[in-house]
């Protein structure tokens, strides 16, 4: 039975989901959130699993491969994929954007995960401790530079603390702008090296805007020969999933 499931990772996956008990992990972070992502039927790790496919084949990738999963949040994914068979997966996590939600290291401590510090920032390398065969960034809003966006308020005082405000009717509204041309240079070639011979890194921007705004166009062109449409996300929105595959 074990092998049949192994000859199709995504059936085996979503299988996963929809038959585990996360109550336990329920205890740490009761959130909305964790429990749509775990519970039977969801969707939502459709994204992942088409940024897999595309870049890899997961039914032939050896269990030793050595996978880096950037910004793992609740860390799911790489449990997930330890229940698979992979057992040498190493995790990111940025504390200053995580230290806000509750029950994140017990939810780790559970899920047999030991996230490193790292903070990816515009215009500037950053080092990974180890080089890879699968670097995974799903969902990532990393390529967000909230420390661009400026609030003046009266008193034409500056401030960079307010890039997200909920509207009159509790809309949340996140404002920042996106990695330039310069910047996505910089980052792929950052990030190509710490990859193993033959290895490839999957990124997911979220959202992708590049196709959007006419002013993008130049990073747009720049990302083509990189890029992977994937499907349409989040119910009640248009935003589409792209991919970054960078190969070495």
């Amino acid at each position: 039975m074990e092998n049949k499931l192994q000859e199709d990772f995504n059936t085996w996956f979503n299988n996963f989901i929809d038959t585990t008990d996360f109550t336990a992990a329920y205890q740490h972070n009761d959130s909305g959130y964790l429990k749509g992502i775990t519970s039977p039927g969801t969707d939502y790790w459709d994204v992942h699993l088409t940024g897999l496919e595309i870049a890899v084949d997961m039914n032939q990738l050896d269990k030793k491969a050595k996978i880096l999963d950037i910004g793992t949040w609740f860390g799911v994914m790489p449990y997930v994929l330890k229940q698979y068979g992979f057992n040498n997966i190493s995790v990111t996590e940025c504390s200053k954007h995580s230290v806000s939600i509750p029950g994140l290291r017990d939810l780790w401590n559970d899920f047999d995960i030991d996230p490193f510090d790292l903070h990816i920032l515009p215009k500037k390398r950053f080092e990974l401790p180890d080089t890879y065969d699968l670097i995974t960034m799903f969902r990532s809003n990393v390529f967000w530079k909230t420390q661009e966006v400026l609030h003046q308020t009266p008193g034409n005082t500056l401030k960079n603390d307010t890039w997200q405000i909920l509207d009159q009717d509790g809309g949340l509204h996140t404002f920042f702008t996106v990695y330039n041309r310069e910047e996505w240079e910089l980052f792929i070639e950052n990030i190509k090296e710490f990859l193993n011979p033959g290895g490839v890194a999957v990124i997911q921007p979220c959202p992708y805007v590049y196709d959007k705004i006419e002013s993008f166009k130049e990073e747009l062109d720049f990302l083509a020969p990189y890029c992977h449409a994937g499907p349409i996300y989040d119910d009640g929105c248009d935003y589409r999933a792209f991919y970054i595959v960078i190969r070495k």
